[in-house]
């Protein structure tokens, strides 16, 4: 028995020795922090520059329940710190980092450091189970079709199954500009081929249908008009 309290006061002398104590029950020394879980990384996939990456803070554990102070949360890339490390009051919460154009086929991850009064901060930081990495953002789609119509007949009756559609540019590889915009005044074009050239206020026949539109542009103006299987561009 003289043995065993002699052990005992050993023990608690070494805890006093490291600057801390020990919790009544417990083999720790009190505010000692255990991570039991790292952070995770939510994104959206795929990830762009300009998305938001959202990390969680983790879960952590101190020896006799003692309150967090805070922690220290950065970001990494490729394993670097690119952002941090922050100091957050409180328990280790949730955290966000805007992707930008350097993380493009980089590895991102988060970090986070617990922190509470009897123990400090743990050491090292704990890194996110999970990583994102950011892509490049798909193309731009094609110019838009700026103006879409329907094809009337002579006698101002619409012909079922016809349509006209009017783009700014149907040659990419030319120079006009591809976002000058369509004046606001109305035009008549009739088709007299499959194939012509239309003018600002002309007049072109295929059979009887009238094809009514917006002009385009003096530098670009062109036209893609359907009728039945037939289909046919001009370009002026």
């Amino acid at each position: 028995m003289p043995f065993t309290v002699a052990a005992g006061i050993v023990v608690v002398a070494a805890f006093l020795l490291a600057g801390g104590r020990a919790a009544a029950g417990t083999d720790c020394r009190y505010g000692e922090i255990t991570l039991v879980s790292r952070p995770s990384l939510s994104a959206p996939s795929p990830t762009y520059p300009g998305d938001t990456v959202t990390s969680t803070g983790g879960g952590w554990s101190t020896c006799g329940d003692e309150a967090f102070t805070g922690f220290y949360e950065e970001w990494l890339r490729d394993g670097a710190v690119i952002d941090g490390p922050e100091w957050v009051e409180g328990a280790p919460d949730s955290f966000t980092y805007t992707v930008q154009e350097a993380d493009i086929g980089h590895e991102l991850r988060s970090a986070v450091s617990a922190c509470d009064d009897d123990y400090g901060c743990y050491l090292p930081y704990a890194q996110s189970s999970s990583s994102v990495v950011p892509v490049s953002p798909p193309p731009p789609p094609g110019p838009p079709i700026a103006v879409q119509g329907y094809v009337h007949d002579s006698k101002g009756s619409p012909v079922p199954g016809a349509t006209v559609a009017l783009y700014q540019d149907l040659d990419t590889g030319g120079a006009a500009a591809q976002a000058e915009p369509l004046d606001g005044r109305r035009r008549t074009a009739t088709a007299t081929t499959r194939s012509a050239r239309t003018r600002t206020g002309s007049r072109m026949r295929m059979g009887s249908p009238t094809l009514r539109s917006r002009a385009l542009p003096a530098t670009s103006r062109t036209t893609r008009w359907r009728r039945g299987n037939g289909t046919g561009t001009g370009a002026g």
